[in-house]
């Protein structure tokens, strides 16, 4: 089975995507990762991240491998783990702005879709349930208010994040507006997914919620 969990960031997903993987005993797949190891390579080479042809060739030949440990999905590329670096804040900036360009989109999509196939997964990001698996079985949705998804993010990475909150927060709006925004696979909750305000909920209740989800819909299929 192939469980999609889409959103904006500070949603939930990753930490709903986690524990449920890991209660399922499914392998967890974090499609956002492919784009910040891309944004990541190419800062780290000077490459512009709107030059396509530049972007794409990366995203062509990168080596991601993930490996979940101490609770922990770990990204590799190559042998290099990359898990924190690839969380600043500016690395996500710039996944937000290389995956609006449609041949690294193109590029990345067939590896992520190879993950997919691969067994029982839970795969999570911005298009799962839209692009990279329109056919999965359960699509879930997670959403919040804006500054709620902020302060999350805000106190998490506070101590390496130089700014204001309230800069922070136009920060989170501009990456969700390029996101939504995007001319190719925008933001946006499947047709046919089941859509989740995480506002006030807590994580552990966000967990239970979608638990409750997936096994309702498996008992309908």
């Amino acid at each position: 089975m192939i469980i999609t969990i889409d959103g904006p960031s500070g949603a939930g997903k990753s930490t709903v995507a986690k524990e449920l993987s890991k209660r399922l005993n499914y392998t967890f797949v974090e499609t956002g990762a492919f784009y910040r190891a891309v944004a990541f390579m190419a800062l780290l080479q000077n490459i512009e991240l709107g030059d396509e042809g530049a972007v794409c060739n990366i995203a062509k030949n990168i080596k991601i491998s993930f490996k979940f440990e101490n609770d922990t999905n770990n990204v590799f590329i190559g042998k290099q783990e990359v898990t924190n670096i690839l969380r600043t804040p500016k690395i996500a900036f710039g996944a937000s702005a290389v995956s609006k360009l449609p041949k690294v989109r193109e590029a990345l999509l067939e590896t992520q879709r190879d993950f997919a196939n691969n067994g029982n997964v839970v795969l999570e990001g911005r298009d799962t349930g839209t692009v990279v698996c329109p056919w999965a079985e359960i699509k879930i949705y997670l959403d919040a208010d804006l500054r709620i998804r902020a302060k999350r993010q805000y106190n998490a990475l506070m101590f390496a994040i130089p700014k204001s909150f309230e800069d922070f927060v136009k920060e989170v709006q501009q990456r969700d507006e390029q996101d939504m925004n995007r001319e190719h696979s925008p933001l946006k909750a499947a047709d046919d997914a089941v859509v989740v305000d995480t506002s006030l909920l807590k994580a552990s209740d966000t967990v239970d919620r979608v638990l409750d989800i997936v096994k309702e819909k498996s008992n309908e299929q």
